[in-house]
């Protein structure tokens, strides 16, 4: 027991002599309760809706602006032609495309049997399915009020809303999970083995050696994370056979276009793991960082949590996270097919992040030997 009691002293009074520890150990946990607190909610809010109303009705009016001023729907314009609508979901400019058809008005005071055609994004099947939940009551509650006609023999008045799940017609989960889990075992094995490979090399003694050898530091640095690189390259591709043969899942896409968005996502990952690397006087230090950066990264990048349902100021954090643009871009191409030239608004940030990550990354890490 004195031995035992004694470890724990020995253990308590390094713990204290390691102020990074310390603090590290007392604030992190303090602020991931805060910043996740908000980020985590399963609530479907904000569901980016688009309309087609060619009914131009005062009661075809009175139903957007029902959908308009419900919090679980964000209306975010109107289109003149039912085409638009299918662009804006193959685009994700919406979740959501409801289209009103001539005759609305009429047919909903008549006997209120209105017909409305609801095209859905059901790559998130659970999201899909509760928007569509909301939809029918708000199509029933508008039928009640504006045709005023009693609750029919089995209790659902119209309008009869006709529905079309696009992209994941089965409302598969895998469908959506699958590709966000592989990003996310991309990052956490890239960014863990950037940040322990240079540490290692610190705590054995063999980086003060490389450092003294003709090789120069970028040749250092390239060499440290080019296997990484072709590494991740194999990981991807082996996790996509798995996909197929295991859950039926095909990529629609390119794998050429998700290989060279790949290539551009590893900047930040490798960058961000030699920023750690830099930074940390240990393996276990490293390890610590690198946690909490992961935490963040997948819980803020959409993989979880709809991005679009958190606190506005988060979402504006958000758009420091690279996984929150690359998680967008494997999803577009694994399931909707979406060529590059459609996802600019996604690589440009996801390329700005990355030279800025590895940029700094190598500049620390310079100063740092120099």
């Amino acid at each position: 027991m004195r031995t035992l009691i004694a470890m724990v002293k020995k253990e308590i009074l390094q713990l204290r002599a390691d102020t990074f520890y310390l603090r590290f150990l007392l604030i992190a946990p303090l602020f991931q309760l805060i910043v996740l607190g908000f980020a985590l909610t399963i609530e479907t809010t904000n569901v980016p809706t688009l309309i087609c109303d060619l009914d131009k009705t005062v009661l075809s009016r009175e139903f957007v602006r029902s959908v308009s001023t419900n919090s679980r729907f964000n209306v975010i314009g109107t289109v003149e032609e039912y085409e638009e609508l299918g662009d804006a979901l193959q685009r994700w400019q919406a979740s959501i495309g409801i289209y009103i058809p001539p005759g609305f008005g009429r047919d909903l005071k008549r006997d209120a049997s209105a017909e409305l055609q609801v095209l859905i994004d059901a790559v998130d099947g659970n999201k899909a399915l509760t928007a569509y939940g909301y939809l029918q009551q708000i199509a029933a509650e508008q039928c009640l009020r504006l045709a005023a006609v009693p609750l029919d023999a089995d209790g659902a008045p119209g309008p009869r809303l006709v529905y079309h799940y696009l992209f994941n017609p089965e409302l598969k989960n895998a469908a959506f999970m699958v590709p966000g889990i592989v990003v996310v075992i991309v990052t956490i094995i890239t960014l863990m083995i950037g940040a322990m490979n240079l540490v290692r090399e610190k705590e054995v003694g063999t980086l003060e050696q490389l450092m003294v050898t003709p090789i120069n530091r970028s040749q250092l640095i390239l060499g440290k994370l080019i296997p990484f690189l072709i590494y991740a390259f194999i990981e991807v591709a082996v996790l996509l056979k798995v996909a197929e043969l295991v859950f039926g899942l095909h990529l629609a896409g390119s794998l050429l276009s998700l290989y060279l968005a790949l290539l551009l996502y590893l900047f930040s990952t490798l960058g961000l793991g030699l920023l750690v690397s830099s930074a940390a006087g240990t393996q276990q230090q490293a390890l610590f960082i690198a946690w909490f950066f992961m935490i963040f990264m997948i819980l803020l990048s959409g993989f979880f949590i709809p991005i679009r349902n958190m606190p506005r100021w988060l979402q504006w954090l958000t758009m420091l996270n690279p996984l929150r643009f690359m998680m967008t871009i494997v999803r577009e191409i694994y399931l909707k097919a979406t060529p590059l030239k459609l996802l600019a608004d996604q690589l440009l940030p996801l390329s700005a992040l990355g030279l800025l990550i590895f940029g700094t990354s190598i500049f620390t890490f310079q100063k740092k030997s120099g």
